[in-house]
């Protein structure tokens, strides 16, 4: 008989009930660093404080228009081929948000940025059976975006300091342009 891939629920709502936890306990400042003050390539303490920097760093058209169809060809494809994995990026951004805060004394965001990767990859296997579609995820949003930094911006994506805040930049400015907030 052959295995079925599917939710397996008991996992689901464990990490439902996590993320849950998490967007409850964990408020704007996020959580306290764990060892002493922020390193000065830190700054930013909350998300609100960091989306005007983002903007910054975004600033030509080109590189926006590139961020916003990498984003929304993200959103398609996973809508369109394994919705399911929205749940395992939702998870996986509430770790990283949590832990964003308590790595602040550290000068990158390596860690916060492999707690991320390695977060989204190990629940989407877990809720689909496999890590596929999330890896094409990850390559579609990271090739279009690193493209219009490398090439337009000519800087350095804040995704190598804030791994999550940059994630959240990502998807505010889509939402954002989308809905007239933000322009092109």
């Amino acid at each position: 008989m052959a295995r079925t891939r599917g939710v397996n629920a008991p996992w689901v709502a464990l990490a439902v009930l996590a993320v849950a936890v998490v967007l409850v306990a964990v408020p704007e400042h996020g959580v306290p660093s764990l060892a002493g003050p922020a390193h000065a390539n830190k700054p930013y303490d909350s998300f609100s404080a960091f989306y005007p920097f983002y903007k910054s760093e975004h600033s030509h058209r080109f590189s926006r228009i590139l961020h916003v169809t990498g984003t929304s060809l993200v959103v398609l494809f996973l809508l369109l081929r394994s919705p399911r994995v929205f749940l395992a990026m939702l998870i996986a951004g509430s770790l990283g948000y949590a832990a964003c805060g308590a790595l602040r004394f550290m000068e990158t965001g390596i860690l916060e940025g492999l707690l991320l990767l390695f977060s989204y990859i190990f629940f989407a296997r877990l809720i689909t059976g496999t890590s596929k579609h999330a890896f094409i995820a990850v390559v579609i949003g990271y090739a279009f975006a690193w493209v219009g930094h490398f090439v337009y911006e000519e800087n350095r994506p804040a995704t190598f300091i804030y791994p999550t805040y940059s994630l959240m930049g990502d998807f505010t400015m889509c939402f954002n342009v989308y809905t007239g907030r933000e322009t092109f």
